[in-house]
């Protein structure tokens, strides 16, 4: 079985957790998606209000209304799970865990996320309950078993990365970057990969490092996909787009002055 978590499951996990009460050490909520082939899509999710110290309990009834809402917005989404923050599972997670199978047909996969952001990313990880115990006997307890995680293409992931830019600087203050700076900043990313591509080639040739035969298919592969377009040519279609986008954003913004000319006027009439 495999994990795949959209963007949208981090930004509610850290704004719930942002607006968690002041003594709550972490914050939990369930997982919407849907399961296809093995493989878990977790696209959607809600916190679900608990208590976590001498007395372990969730809100099932706030959780059940909550998921109702959903499946009225939209059916194709199904409890597959639930969250934490956090990047490790503790000595609670696995009542968490049976109180969310009871709602569930299948295991529910268990997502842990690191808000801390410690590592400069975000620590995603997931876990299936499985039962352990000796060959031909019944099961002695359960245990969290991980699962393998990936995230979508990076161009999904754009916010996600203004968050982990801004991680030390104030929050209030952070904003998101223009789409030509942001288009800027790509090619700044795509260029290094670039020039570390071309080092450990260089390096390989020269016998100073190790060939991997993954690596080598994997940059076949890539080299094939990539369409063969003339330098002129690619500068015009370039070119072209970029007027368009300027375009565009000169009837965006005049528009959004002259909404504001008539609120201003219907306010003084």
């Amino acid at each position: 079985m495999e994990v795949v978590v959209h963007p949208l499951v981090l930004f509610n996990v850290l704004d719930h957790f942002i607006r968690r009460k002041e003594n709550q050490a972490r914050v939990i909520g369930s997982l919407l998606g849907r399961i296809e082939g093995g493989v878990v899509h977790i696209q959607n999710s809600f916190p679900v209000p608990h208590t976590e110290g001498e007395e372990v309990a969730v809100d099932m009834a706030f959780h059940r209304n909550m998921y109702e809402l959903h499946q009225k917005a939209n059916r194709m989404e199904q409890i597959v799970g639930w969250y934490t923050s956090g990047g490790a599972v503790n000595e609670h997670s696995l009542l968490f865990h049976k109180f969310f199978g009871g709602e569930m047909e299948q295991s529910p996969v268990h997502l842990c996320v690191d808000t801390d952001l410690s590592k400069g990313d975000f620590g995603v990880k997931a876990y299936v309950s499985e039962p352990f115990g000796l060959v031909g006997e019944s099961a002695l307890g359960s245990q969290f078993s991980p699962l393998p995680v990936s995230l979508p293409g990076r161009d999904g992931l754009t916010g996600l990365d203004v968050l982990l830019a801004c991680k030390q600087d104030d929050a209030s203050q952070s904003m998101a970057l223009s789409d030509t700076n942001n288009l800027r900043s790509a090619f700044l990313v795509l260029l290094a990969r670039l020039d570390a591509v071309t080092r450990y080639v260089d390096d390989v040739v020269a016998g100073r490092a190790k060939a991997d035969n993954a690596v080598g298919r994997d940059l076949a592969t890539t080299i094939a996909e990539c369409s063969s377009v003339d330098k002129d040519e690619f500068q015009s279609l370039y070119n072209g787009s970029m007027q368009d986008h300027l375009m565009i954003s000169y009837l965006a913004n005049l528009t959004r002055a002259q909404l504001a000319v008539v609120q201003k006027l219907q306010s003084v009439v």
